[in-house]
């Protein structure tokens, strides 16, 4: 699948956060603190990833956690912790420590996540799952190019955030561009509602934008690519509801994790969400 445009925000950041697909170190990690954190909990997933780094060590010298340090999984409503394993993988030649995280998450919960010293040292971070997101679209069949299509998510609080992929095949490839940031979104918070109101023609200016435009718009603009051109008649929109914390980060990542203010006594980032996707047909006429 292509990304084209700005590369989506959400992926940079589950990327980055799972340690699987990162191939860099933040090089402003240091002695500010015990641990640093990077987890992005997936609420559908029953497998995550937390990476733990100890602040102590240099950024090039070979990374340990030591046999001492302690990282627990609490589940705050239930009262439940869990002691994490650590899974070593090597990016770069440099160790990352994964803590792999195998247990169901329930919608609109807080988790805390620490890791204790063998000083006694600690450091710590709340992730709150979001809700479970009700999305549509209407029309959602037989939608003409230039028909208005409302894309509804329902049971999206006023401190959750919705970010939103548009999604074309065209050649035989899938193109996703992220729109959030462009596209006018109407926050309904007596309803916790979230509607955008765009016809495929707008959302394939965003993905297909003409050459000579440098910056994106959400409307009023000729794309390169026609629905008559695409390779299928199914386009998408795959959304990601956040859950609070991701305010600290929005819109964009930080370039000096001490701006986020996420982790205790430390650096980087502790949040979740979950991710879907909505589908609807164009019209062949």
């Amino acid at each position: 699948m292509k990304q084209t445009g700005y590369p989506v925000v959400i992926i940079i950041f589950i990327l980055l956060f799972s340690g699987c697909g990162s191939k860099e170190i933040n090089p402003l990690e240091d002695e500010r603190g015990i641990f640093s954190f990077y987890g992005a909990l997936d609420l559908d997933s029953p497998s995550n990833i937390i990476r733990v780094r100890d602040l102590r060590i240099p950024l090039l010298a070979e990374q340990t956690i030591g046999d001492g340090t302690v990282v627990t999984f609490h589940d705050i409503e239930k009262g439940v912790s869990t002691v994490l394993q650590d899974s070593v993988i090597y990016i770069n030649g440099h160790a990352i420590h994964n803590f792999v995280l195998n247990q169901p998450l329930r919608p609109r919960q807080p988790y805390r996540i620490t890791a204790v010293r063998e000083d006694g040292a600690l450091s710590e971070s709340i992730a709150t799952t979001p809700g479970f997101t009700i999305a549509g679209a209407v029309p959602d069949e037989n939608v003409r190019c230039r028909q208005q299509i409302t894309f509804q998510f329902d049971n999206v609080l006023p401190s959750e955030q919705i970010r939103v992929d548009a999604g074309f095949e065209y050649d035989g490839e899938m193109y996703w561009f992220e729109i959030t940031r462009y596209c006018d979104f109407n926050y309904d918070e007596i309803n916790n509602r979230v509607t955008l109101e765009k016809s495929p023609f707008n959302l394939l200016g965003l993905v297909f934008p003409p050459r000579n435009i440098n910056m994106p718009q959400c409307q009023n603009i000729n794309p390169r690519i026609g629905c008559d051109e695409l390779s299928s008649d199914v386009a998408y929109l795959r959304f990601y509801h956040l859950g609070p914390e991701w305010q600290r980060i929005y819109p964009i990542i930080q370039v000096n994790p001490d701006n986020v203010m996420d982790v205790d006594n430390g650096l980087g980032f502790f949040g979740a969400y979950r991710s879907d996707t909505i589908k609807y047909s164009l019209s062949v006429e």
